[in-house]
């Protein structure tokens, strides 16, 4: 019922654009349409609804006035539940971000107390990344220089690329702290909310 006022609706509110043909366009969508009910005080569902309306808003200019107020409003409305729930990500990314460190720092503290206590489970978390670096490396120089059997490239494909993953947790978990930290204060520095964006310039 909408999309043959679409044109005329997009040349009063073009803001609304982004929003209509977005992840809420339904919501939207029906927000519009009942605005342009309202105003026009026509049916859009009835038989032939949209041509009256279309007729109604271009023939009066206060109609047409009133309804580019509403839609307006609508696209404002839009607009700050998008900044709103692009803030709450940059939250939550932020908190996963800080969450994944002190994992790793609470890791580290227990690796240095069980040095500090001179025991040998110290020496678990060194051994164990050695092997995995050990055992990537191997696979690695398999898989560039050695025939693999056409039966066996996928598992020899997927061992490697479990054994990267692995290899990449030994490297955050020995170097991550300075990167980590540099990490989480860029992203500190870059968290101002969208929405007091526009406030701060």
């Amino acid at each position: 019922m909408l999309a043959a006022l679409l044109p005329l609706i997009l040349g009063m509110a073009p803001q609304l654009a982004e929003h209509l043909f977005g992840a809420s366009g339904g919501d939207i969508a029906a927000k519009v349409a009942g605005a342009v009910s309202a105003v026009t005080g026509g049916d859009l569902t009835a038989v032939g609804g949209a041509e009256a309306a279309i007729l109604a808003i271009q023939g009066k200019t206060d109609v047409a006035a009133a309804l580019q107020q509403k839609l307006a409003e609508i696209a404002s409305t839009a607009r700050l539940a998008a900044v709103r729930e692009a803030d709450a990500m940059r939250v939550a990314e932020l908190d996963t971000m800080k969450a994944a460190m002190a994992d790793i720092a609470s890791a580290r503290g227990t690796e240095l107390s069980l040095a500090q206590a001179h025991s040998t489970l110290a020496w678990g978390a060194p051994l164990l990344s050695g092997i995995i670096l050990l055992a990537f490396g191997g696979m690695l120089f398999v898989v560039l220089t050695r025939a693999i059997p056409e039966n066996s490239a996928a598992l020899a494909n997927v061992l490697l690329g479990t054994l990267a993953a692995m290899a990449t947790q030994v490297a955050n978990f020995w170097l991550g702290s300075s990167n980590g930290s540099a990490s989480k204060d860029l992203l500190l520095a870059n968290s101002t909310p969208i929405s007091m964006q526009g406030k701060t310039q």
